[in-house]
């Protein structure tokens, strides 16, 4: 069984429809708008339940949608049974060289998939192959430090929760075959690991002033305060630095010709 299997049935339960999780997406979705036309071939990693795949779909892009997880892909399955895309189980850390497609306009991979995998110049040095003169890679990645969430931990003195970023660590959840290992490069890493195939052209924090899932709970009893909070994350969209301390960072790259 793979890892996020254990996730799948609940997934949107527990992110994509939650205050927070709408916010991320929407934030994510405007930026896709400003990247992807009409009749674009777009590959995404990592699908999960397959939000992402349908709101690009909508924009009018032709989408393969993969993810390692097969609860995943059968999750988002029945809820694109009326789009038109393709399904693929692909583990990023087992890329085939057989994959073949046109080639791709854009690469997405949003909250996380990136930080599974292990071998990221290899992942780059895959995709060059397969995307197009000028094509985009937006990848919604965790950096290695979360500002709420050290925070939040250090003051319970929690120091092996606040500090589990910057160890490669085996993912949770139970009854998986295999734990999964979770890195967290820092923009500038993930730059690094993608040159000399990829240049950066966008940066942007994600989710840097909202509370993380241990402090969710308080402040969404607080209407109010969590108004304000998604006010603010929002406006932190044009402070690139700010992506070092956020929960997510969102980075689009541009192949080289």
């Amino acid at each position: 069984m793979n890892a996020f299997d254990t996730l799948a049935p609940d997934y949107d339960l527990t992110f994509t429809h939650t205050t927070i999780g709408r916010h991320l997406r929407e934030r994510t979705h405007a930026a896709l708008m400003t990247l992807v036309k009409p009749g674009d071939h777009i590959l995404e990693l990592g699908c999960g339940t397959g939000e992402d795949a349908i709101f690009t779909v909508g924009l009018g892009a032709h989408v393969v949608a993969a993810d390692a997880s097969a609860g995943m892909l059968a999750t988002a399955a029945r809820k694109a049974a009326d789009a038109e895309i393709t399904f693929v189980q692909l583990d990023l850390n087992q890329l085939p060289q057989t994959f073949t497609a046109p080639l791709f306009q854009g690469v997405l991979s949003n909250f996380g998939p990136i930080n599974c995998v292990v071998d990221r110049t290899a992942l780059a040095a895959w995709l060059y192959q397969r995307t197009a003169p000028g094509a985009f890679v937006a990848l919604g990645v965790m950096p290695p430090l979360c500002a709420w969430e050290f925070l939040w931990h250090a003051a319970h003195f929690e120091w092996a929760k606040a500090t589990r970023r910057q160890r490669v660590s085996g993912f949770w959840p139970k009854g998986a075959d295999a734990p999964v290992e979770v890195r967290c490069p820092s923009p500038g890493r993930l730059k690094q690991d993608f040159a000399p195939y990829f240049k950066v052209e966008r940066l942007s924090p994600l989710g840097v002033l909202l509370p993380h899932s241990a402090a969710y709970p308080a402040v969404e009893r607080r209407p109010r305060v969590m108004r304000t909070l998604l006010q603010w994350d929002a406006r932190t969209a044009t402070m690139p630095w700010l992506a070092n301390f956020a929960d997510h960072y969102w980075i689009v790259f541009r192949r080289s010709a």
